[in-house]
């Protein structure tokens, strides 16, 4: 069965016209629709699915002027082409038709190759602009989904980056991490003259509760500890674990003596924790050391001192502050 070229439809009060112009259409191979006047055209139009329409302009219930300033009011039928066929050549109805949207006019008598021609040509470029349409609405399409994609890659790149900052287990920063942001910190805290206090903590007979209570007990121990150190601090506090069951925070714009007096909070909080929910018999503490003396010159320096003070506070009987300036507690 042959193809049909397209779906035309002929707008025309004149029944003459109107065959004339469907013999001559579907001898050339299209598929043909007729309507005796504008308000057919448009229900035609409305319910049905036509590539090019010949219209009239001179047509009882509705003219095909009217016909042309509704259908460009309707987004569903501005993309159809309409060629006006009449009898009226006046140059000021041929300007009326383009600017109400006509694509072609032709006077009657038409000459039936002239309008063969006009119809493929507007077929061509209805079909041309179909063909942009479907690219373009591809290329959104790719668009939205390279988006979708370059989002995910996005979020995977900064779950991959929040990943290698963390330490998996207690979701604290890993001691690389640590190192770097602290040493910005100490510098700006050396240039500046802003007070800086580091802590290095250690939890007490760690061994022992791995030994005793079993790894995974010694795990949860090491997941609480680090919840409560980081939820009882400052957000631009830093505080990491700094390896095993050693953990270390950088006071940010925090003299010796308030960082002490915030460690015993933290040590008072860790000690009181409810640890027999974990096993009636178990006993967490921790023991820390403090310093804040920046013109030691680096931040591997500062940590030494607060780490020598955490020895000194292990020594002296577990479970209490070391700081580099003897503190009343």
């Amino acid at each position: 069965m042959e193809t049909s070229k397209g779906r035309i439809l002929v707008v025309d009060d004149d029944e003459a016209n109107r065959l004339k112009l469907s013999v001559s259409l579907q001898e050339a191979g299209y598929e043909v629709t007729l309507a005796a006047n504008g308000q057919e055209a448009l229900d035609l139009l409305r319910a049905g699915n036509f590539d090019t329409v010949l219209l009239d302009l001179m047509m009882p219930v509705m003219d095909g002027f009217t016909v042309l300033e509704q259908v460009f009011q309707e987004k569903e039928l501005q993309n159809i082409p309409f060629i006006v066929i009449s009898a009226d050549d006046e140059l000021e109805s041929v300007v009326r038709s383009i600017e109400l949207g006509a694509v072609d006019y032709l006077a009657k008598p038409f000459n039936a190759v002239l309008l063969r021609a006009r119809i493929n040509a507007s077929l061509d470029k209805k079909r041309s602009h179909e063909r942009e349409t479907a690219l373009f609405s591809q290329l959104q399409q790719r668009y939205l989904e390279l988006e979708q994609v370059n989002s995910k890659v996005q979020e995977q790149a900064e779950m991959l980056k929040e990943l290698s900052i963390r330490d998996p287990l207690t979701g604290l920063y890993n001691r690389r991490y640590f190192d770097e942001q602290a040493a910005k910190t100490f510098a700006q805290a050396v240039r500046f003259g802003h007070p800086l206090s580091v802590m290095m903590g250690d939890i007490d007979f760690f061994k022992n509760i791995n030994d005793n209570f079993s790894h995974a007990t010694g795990d949860e121990v090491l997941r609480r500890v680090g919840s409560i150190l980081q939820t009882h601090n400052r957000q631009s506090d830093i505080v990491a674990r700094y390896g095993g069951e050693e953990f270390v925070i950088a006071f940010c714009e925090t003299p010796l003596a308030q960082a002490v007096e915030h460690c015993e909070q933290l040590r008072q909080r860790i000690e009181n924790h409810p640890w027999h929910e974990i096993n009636p018999a178990l006993r967490v503490t921790m023991s820390m050391g403090l310093c804040a003396d920046v013109t030691l010159g680096s931040l591997d320096q500062l940590i030494a001192a607060a780490d020598e003070k955490l020895y000194e506070a292990k020594a002296g009987g577990r479970n209490r502050i070391c700081a580099a300036i003897p503190q009343t507690l």
